[in-house]
């Protein structure tokens, strides 16, 4: 495997830029500047009123709408918000559009410092791995700043253990007539055609993209450059760090120096004085990471449950799935598609093992839209327990119901938080999703 060498590059229709062991190629359809400047008033001013706006939400859920010609906005903090969404944005009907990824062409990719990325592999070079993002928008990653790349859709449902990373070396499975085929080795190389991978049993060959589906990457070292948020450059004023969704899955994390318009877009601050640009057709919401909530879609549940309800003779597996439904599709209740989230099959139950200093527990839940065929819908009822007694319990869900949403519930003092999903009749269908789950302090 070669090392790393830091380098900038052109694509046609797009941007490249390398920070530490990343580098992020920007090539949108149709790519577009970055936008006028924060100075320029006058082209913001021509602007018309019913151009993309900026929603800004405190955490009590207030919102204020900024107008379009506003100049860009560099503390959600200072403007007393918690989160920011773009307002009437054009995109590809929320990933699912011309451009769409299918369910088995969809990958996850964990990297360095904890950060996700989602959406289709379109091939590599070298160490470089091309990600395709709902939308459009191309990027580029280094192997040194990848941890996984999992193909959830390609996992057989007869194969009840979830692939796993090992210390062991790199670790590839392959799909193989209703199984998995594991190889232990290193990665040397990614291509256009797939990955050619070092097995320590039968040597080096290139197993193609379709056939993947997880890789596991152990770091050549501890320690060195991760991406995220880094540190500002010597001199640089602290900025806040803010985590940002992307639309159809994964998240960025960096500073905040910008939100511009819709087409400025938000401008992250990386590792060093790297800088990235994420068009607001891409970005589904801004979140502040200063410690005052925590999405659960983000902390390790300490029990999931199991992904086998009925047994694992008949062969149903539905493993807990992080900002997709259960079935690898995006989050739908009720017609809305949700950034943050997550998608399990009832009977389900997810428990977590909190320390009791959050208060209050916001969420909604609902059946995800894909859970009906025509003559059936799933149905489900959600339960919330903390410490063993019941907090909240919803009526019964149906498929294409719009969310249920109570309000804040108090979990102060709470230390073991359960979310339950329960079948209403047979489990055919039973799709259910929690939607933006959030701890509050």
């Amino acid at each position: 495997m070669s090392a790393f060498q830091n380098r900038t590059q052109t694509l046609a229709a797009g941007l490249v830029v390398t920070f530490g062991l990343w580098t992020v190629a920007f090539a949108a359809p149709g790519a577009q500047s970055p936008g006028p400047s924060s100075g320029d008033d006058a082209a913001r001013a021509a602007r018309s009123s019913s151009a993309p706006r900026v929603v800004l939400e405190a955490l009590d859920g207030t919102q204020t709408v900024r107008p379009a010609d506003a100049a860009p906005l560099t503390s959600l903090r200072g403007a007393g918000a918690a989160f920011a969404r773009f307002l009437d944005v054009a995109r590809d009907s929320d990933g699912e559009g011309a451009q769409a990824i299918s369910a088995k062409d969809f990958a996850t990719l964990e990297l360095a410092g904890g950060d996700r990325l989602a959406g289709a592999i379109r091939g590599g070079n070298g160490d470089l791995v091309d990600l395709e993002l709902e939308g459009g928008v191309r990027l580029q990653l280094s192997i040194d700043g990848i941890r996984s790349i999992v193909f959830a859709g390609r996992i057989p449902d007869r194969v009840t253990t979830a692939p796993t990373a090992g210390d062991d070396g790199d670790r590839l499975y392959l799909v193989a007539a209703g199984s998995l085929d594991r190889a232990i080795g290193f990665v040397e190389e990614f291509t256009v055609e797939g990955v050619t991978f070092e097995d320590q049993r039968v040597g080096s060959r290139t197993y193609e993209w379709d056939r993947v589906a997880a890789l596991f990457i152990n770091p050549l070292e501890e320690g060195g450059a991760e991406g995220g948020a880094g540190e500002p450059a010597s001199g640089e004023a602290a900025a806040e760090t803010v985590s940002v969704s992307l639309v159809g899955g994964g998240r960025l994390s960096g500073r905040l120096l910008e939100i511009g318009s819709a087409e400025e877009g938000v401008l992250l601050g990386l590792s060093g004085t790297a800088e990235v640009r994420l068009p607001g057709a891409i970005v589904s919401e801004v979140a502040l990471d200063d410690g005052s909530f925590r999405f659960l879609s983000d902390i390790e549940p300490a029990s999931l449950g199991s992904a086998s309800p009925f047994g694992d003779d008949l062969g149903f597996t539905w493993p807990m799935r992080v900002d997709r439904n259960c079935q690898g599709g995006l989050l739908r209740v009720g017609g809305q598609t949700h950034a943050r989230g997550l998608g399990v099959h009832a009977p389900s139950e997810l428990r977590w093992d909190l320390d009791g200093t959050w208060k209050e527990l916001r969420l909604a839940c609902g059946v995800d839209d894909s859970g009906t065929n025509g003559t059936r819908s799933g149905s489900v009822s959600f339960r919330v327990l903390g410490d063993g007694k019941e907090i909240w319990k919803s009526e019964i869900l149906r498929a294409g119901e719009s969310a249920a949403q109570p309000a804040p519930l108090s979990i102060t003092g709470v230390k073991t938080l359960v979310l339950e999903a329960n079948p209403a009749g047979d489990f055919v269908l039973d799709r259910a999703n929690w939607l933006r789950p959030m701890l509050v302090r």
